[in-house]
């Protein structure tokens, strides 16, 4: 099993401790060797011994146009950088998508959907979002996003160079089998997609043909290790393509990280399940509702609440790809 081939011999360590739940990383583009990475309301970036806070705040909800600590967001669940400079923001209880510009820390009024005002609509200024959740950069199209929009159990196309429109379209939408979408990735070559579920639930889905498969969960909450049909997840949420086909998931509720063989369909878990923030090799260290991972500078780091964990070692040369998440060349061995 995977956990007994690789957990020994690495070890997890607190990179920096947070004021809320980590929902989302990526490599920070702006400030090459940070890490940028959302904290409640907020948006912040660290080299692990610094924190700066970029915009919002992680204790204060509500909604704000203004810049930097002044602007305020009513819950970051994700965001993805489509430059050094331009951050597009899931504003999730707000129901939107907002833009920061980080030469200046200003965030718009909303780049796509309308903030405060929930609905489901295609379009430009009347499209609406219904808690949208995670976004990522779409491989297979060109300046569009991909955005889970969980209360509308759909997939959402978002153009972020729409010759100056907001444009917003639904790539697939299903309200009896894609319920409650939250984490979502995407293989290279063929697109196809990788998606969590908050009924506990993994599915993908392929890209060309819009087909839909279970890959794993009974949709009762709870833990269980096995094949497809046996294993149990507690509201999952992020989670990163792996070498070879495998997909790491945050099972946040259940305080693990668990993997997935996209080959033989087993599931198996990383680390120990007590909830908590003990460092250690993976057989005794805790984690405490992981909500999101990332691969920076061949080190991976998981977002739970009240801290950004790092695993060094052995497992993070397992990882290709890495979704939406790996933004800049690795220069070490994979």
């Amino acid at each position: 099993m995977f956990n007994r081939l690789y957990r020994n011999h690495d070890a997890m360590t607190t990179f920096v401790t947070t004021e809320s739940n980590v929902n989302h990383i990526e490599a920070d583009q702006y400030v090459p060797g940070n890490i940028l990475f959302s904290d409640g309301h907020a948006l912040k970036t660290t080299d692990g011994t610094t924190t700066w806070l970029i915009a919002g705040s992680p204790s204060s909800s509500g909604y704000s146009t203004s810049s930097g600590s002044s602007a305020r967001f009513y819950y970051l669940s994700g965001f993805h950088q489509v430059s050094a400079t331009r951050v597009f923001l899931v504003d999730r209880n707000n129901h939107c998508m907002r833009m920061l510009d980080r030469t200046s820390n200003a965030s718009y009024v909303s780049y796509a959907g309308y903030c405060r005002s929930s609905g489901y609509a295609d379009g430009t200024s009347r499209a609406r979002f219904y808690y949208p959740q995670s976004a990522i950069a779409d491989k297979k199209a060109t300046g569009r996003l991909l955005v889970t929009d969980q209360s509308n159990h759909a997939i959402r196309h978002v153009y972020t160079n729409y010759h100056g429109y907001q444009y917003v379209t639904t790539f697939y939408r299903s309200t009896s089998s894609l319920r409650n979408p939250t984490g979502i990735t995407q293989e290279h070559t063929s697109g196809d997609l990788f998606i969590t579920l908050l009924t506990h639930y993994v599915y993908k889905l392929a890209y060309s043909l819009k087909a839909l498969t279970l890959l794993s969960g009974t949709g009762s909450r709870g833990f269980q290790d096995g094949f497809s049909c046996q294993t149990r997840f507690s509201s999952p949420y992020e989670l990163l393509l792996l070498r070879p086909h495998k997909l790491l998931i945050a099972d946040s509720h259940n305080h693990r990280l668990r993997v997935l063989d996209l080959n033989s369909l087993m599931t198996s878990s990383l680390s120990s399940g007590t909830s908590g923030t003990v460092d250690g090799n993976l057989t005794a260290c805790t984690l405490q509702y992981p909500f999101s991972s990332a691969v920076v500078n061949g080190s991976l780091f998981i977002g739970q609440n009240g801290a950004i964990r790092e695993i060094k070692g052995l497992i993070h040369q397992l990882f290709l790809n890495c979704g939406n998440v790996f933004t800049f060349k690795y220069a070490g061995k994979w």
